[in-house]
């Protein structure tokens, strides 16, 4: 068993209307961050993640999702998207969300394309 406490979580100002703490269980296969958006992220272009899936889940606030290929999606509280490894999407809106990754989230398989 793993715990890892809100204080000890590690912040990261993605942008200007994205700021995520990461909650670092040490584990290959998942993690976990809460997120703050507030706007559009990335502010310009797409989001994809070469090796991980995503399971977003909007724990406040409402916020659209734009899929390159599939279009925008409304979401909000109570609502739960996946997004799978290679998929390009922006976020557009206000809300919290939790992100669990599998295998875990690392930046250097994140990538924003302008």
């Amino acid at each position: 068993m793993k715990i890892v406490r809100k204080d000890q979580a590690v912040s990261h100002k993605n942008a200007q209307t994205c700021t995520a703490y990461e909650y670092e269980l040490g584990h290959p296969d998942i993690n976990i961050a809460s997120i703050e958006v507030s706007g559009r992220y990335p502010e310009k272009g797409y989001a994809t993640n070469k090796q991980c899936v995503e399971m977003v889940y909007i724990i406040s606030g409402e916020i659209s999702i734009y899929i390159e290929v599939g279009g925008k999606y409304d979401l909000a509280q109570g609502d739960t998207v996946m997004i799978e490894k290679g998929e390009k999407y922006y976020w557009d809106g206000t809300c919290s969300i939790c992100v669990a990754c599998t295998p875990a989230w690392y930046p250097q398989q994140h990538e924003n394309i302008s």
